[in-house]
């Protein structure tokens, strides 16, 4: 009798553990700004990146957080709900009525987003989507992000700073551009010089700069002028000389909740 009832313990405790992780998904959209389909590409990016570290990968959106500090909401969450992964985890959060986002990490995986440089890495590219309005792809470029950063400090055995030794994708779509380029420009520097020496082989063809030589100056004669101007409109229009703004919510870090146990930081859209 003992052993059965130690037996349907433990089935009930694995049962409540399935049910605890079911009910804290890794996209918590409580905000809505997801489609259907949206959701489910997102939803499997976010298992990509968990299962290949070890991690919890985390969006969520929220209408309001009851005035609550959105580092502290994000830290709680780390720690009392995505707490179950043996690497840690990071989470995006994203509060529509105070346009805030917040990006935490926990456990291991605060190693690899290490500082305000490791989070404004990832926020830079994320806020812009904000802005404008396009959440899949503000998530998903999270989602990335974290992937890029989690696998550089597996290689490297150190987190990514500006400082590190590693052409990041921007710098390496300069790259491509400057490669794909340059042979365009070769192409056209030869032709430009072709031209130029069949022009200088042509006896009678002679460069000038003015049209002076072409002309009789006494063979044109103005005997009247007159302009008339029916409407003229004048338009204005006032920028603000305030930048302060625009570069706080380009995805700098302006808040900063880190803790014993969470790093991160935020700021607005």
């Amino acid at each position: 009798m003992k052993k059965i009832f130690l037996v349907l313990s433990l089935l009930l405790s694995f049962l409540f553990s399935c049910i605890s992780f079911a009910a804290a998904p890794s996209l918590d959209d409580g905000a809505k700004l997801l489609k259907t389909s949206e959701r489910i590409l997102l939803e499997k990016e976010l298992q990509r990146v968990e299962k290949e570290h070890g991690i919890r990968c985390v969006v969520v959106t929220r209408k309001s957080i009851g005035g609550a500090v959105p580092g502290e909401y994000a830290n709680k969450l780390n720690k009392q709900v995505y707490n179950d992964a043996p690497n840690g985890a990071i989470l995006f959060l994203q509060v529509t009525e105070v346009r805030k986002w917040y990006i935490s990490t926990y456990g291991n995986a605060r190693a690899a987003v290490v500082g305000t440089d490791g989070v404004e890495y990832m926020s830079k590219q994320i806020v812009p989507y904000l802005k404008k309005n396009e959440h899949k792809n503000a998530y998903m470029t999270f989602a990335q992000r974290a992937d890029e950063l989690l696998k550089f400090k597996n290689e490297k055995g150190e987190a990514w700073t500006p400082d590190s030794q590693e052409t990041d994708p921007t710098e390496l779509a300069i790259l491509g551009g400057a490669m794909v380029g340059i042979p365009s420009l070769v192409s056209g520097f030869w032709a430009k010089r072709r031209r130029k020496k069949r022009e200088e082989a042509m006896s009678n063809v002679n460069f000038s700069k003015a049209a002076d030589p072409y002309l009789n100056g006494d063979s044109f004669e103005l005997t009247n002028e007159s302009n008339k101007y029916l409407y003229s409109i004048t338009t204005t229009h006032t920028e603000s000389d305030d930048d302060d703004d625009d570069d706080d919510d380009d995805g700098s870090v302006s808040d900063s909740s880190s803790d014993g146990d969470c790093d991160g930081g935020g700021g607005d859209y």
